[in-house]
């Protein structure tokens, strides 16, 4: 997994690890020969998840091995991905997107209430871990304010109780 450069990668490199990530680069540590050693150690990635595009979209696509997948999911970047033709031939990767709102669109009542059910249970079991501050709706102002701030690191959550 690598991250782009920031001005709070020490933490963010702590909070990955916490959840169980091995190996955390930035991103202009993943492109060095070092790094490459390392993946070599390690089984070739299937699937790769791009949620920046650009420049970093088409890194992670040049990690993944033969039939990978990327899901892009964001573009925080505001650039394309541009992905090398050969990893199209020669590896057979494939580029997917994906947005909440159409998986919501085209899901049943049913297979949402099922899907926040299994996140739920994920949480529950502390396989899934959310990074979110709380607020109660009496600090209203507070959180709005925390809300737009930059580089926060966590979700800020209102608690209507």
């Amino acid at each position: 997994m690598f991250t782009i450069g920031r001005e709070d990668f020490d933490d963010v490199v702590h909070r990955l690890k916490e959840i169980g990530a091995d190996i955390v680069a930035s991103e202009q540590y993943a492109q060095t020969g070092p790094f490459r050693r390392i993946l070599s150690d390690l089984p070739t990635p299937k699937l790769g998840l791009n949620c920046v595009g650009g420049r970093s979209g088409t890194e992670v696509a040049r990690l993944l091995g033969e039939g990978g997948t990327m899901v892009t999911y964001g573009g925080m970047s505001h650039e394309p991905v541009t992905v090398p033709t050969s990893l199209f031939i020669f590896r057979d990767i494939t580029l997917k997107g994906f947005w909440m709102t159409r998986w919501y669109e085209k899901h049943s009542h049913e297979e949402r209430v099922a899907m926040w059910q299994y996140l739920f249970d994920m949480i529950r079991k502390k396989e899934l871990r959310l990074f979110m501050e709380t607020w109660s709706f009496d600090k209203l102002q507070g959180a709005l304010t925390r809300a737009t701030q930059e580089k926060k690191g966590r979700k800020v959550v209102l608690k209507m109780q």
